[in-house]
């Protein structure tokens, strides 16, 4: 929930995928083995759990910062 708030105050689009779908956590199983959600990914970097401050400076280094 923090994320998505996070993600909508700063106007970043994303696209949410459920891991009780398969074809959903066996993708999300592609990029990381971490077994918590949420998982973002923003270019080649990939987030695990929440954290404000990690997702600004990643979102930063990728320009997306509003």
């Amino acid at each position: 929930m923090r994320a998505k708030r996070f993600l909508k105050g700063k106007g970043i689009k994303w696209v949410e995928k459920n891991i009780i779908v398969p074809a959903h956590r066996k993708e999300m199983g592609k990029i990381t083995n971490a077994q918590s959600v949420p998982v973002v990914q923003v270019g080649n970097q990939v987030l695990v759990g929440f954290s404000a401050q990690e997702y600004e400076e990643t979102f930063k280094e990728w320009g997306l910062d509003k």
